[in-house]
């Protein structure tokens, strides 16, 4: 009974400073905030430029949406997962007239699904319709040409191969 009691009293102020430096570390810094927030402002002012039109330039705004995936992947997930989102939507939109924009929406989407754990559950729906979007355009695999693309990416649409 005494070695409960002592395991117990071990044990307890432990797990009690783990739950807590684990709970202030899933806090975003003010410094974080604060540039989650810049950089947000800085994808809609971009999208706001955009020209009528699928005249825009792809090549550009794929430098700058590298250089948001680059600064926040590893950093806040939640803030990461609502910048690719943003970033995704005028890809998906026909804002640009490159249909590799739609390879670029699935791979900004998937770089963050692959760890989704961290996000909301609507982040991660709304992403998911983004890896989707290219089943669906004119140019997309029909009949057999998608059953085999189907069949080679699996349910999930993720590689089998």
């Amino acid at each position: 009974m005494e070695k409960t009691i002592f395991c117990f009293g071990i044990v307890m102020p432990c797990l009690l400073l783990i739950s807590i430096s684990f709970g202030e570390s899933l806090e975003p810094s003010e410094a974080d905030k604060q540039e989650y927030k810049q950089d947000m402002a800085r994808i809609r002012a971009l999208k706001k430029s955009f020209k009528p039109g699928r005249v825009n330039d792809l090549e550009e705004y794929e430098k700058f949406a590298d250089e948001i995936q680059i600064k926040w992947s590893r950093r806040n997930k939640g803030y990461y997962a609502r910048l690719m989102l943003e970033i995704c939507g005028p890809l998906s939109s026909g804002t640009f007239e490159d249909d590799r924009r739609y390879d670029l929406a699935r791979k900004y989407a998937l770089s963050v699904l692959a760890d989704a754990n961290d996000i909301p559950l609507t982040t991660e729906l709304e992403l998911t319709g983004h890896v989707m979007t290219s089943k669906y355009t004119c140019n997309a695999p029909k009949g057999e040409d998608f059953a085999q693309l189907e069949c080679r990416l699996g349910p999930r649409g993720r590689s089998e191969l």
